[in-house]
């Protein structure tokens, strides 16, 4: 079998799978019923979209604990040993 082949074969196992031949980049997302195309508006979208799902709710001793290991972070090395 030749490359050429070998790429038909890709090509064809592709668009059957519903995978495009080609790049789109000019492809409209559609969110929460509306259209997007701004490469922007889909960049704000992605972000809104991720910091919704990804948010962490801490307690008070969670939100303490992380305040105190910053703190450490921002002493120098050499320092941090010491203490």
């Amino acid at each position: 079998m030749t490359e050429a082949d070998e790429g038909k074969i890709w090509r064809i196992a592709k668009q059957l799978n519903g995978t495009p031949d080609i790049n789109t980049p000019n492809e409209v997302l559609v969110h929460k019923g509306k259209r997007i195309a701004s490469h922007k508006k889909k960049a704000d979208c992605f972000v809104e979209h991720y910091a919704e799902v990804s948010w962490n709710n801490f307690t008070r001793d969670d939100g303490k604990t992380n305040r105190d290991a910053n703190k450490l972070l921002q002493i120098p090395t050499e320092k941090r040993r010491t203490l």
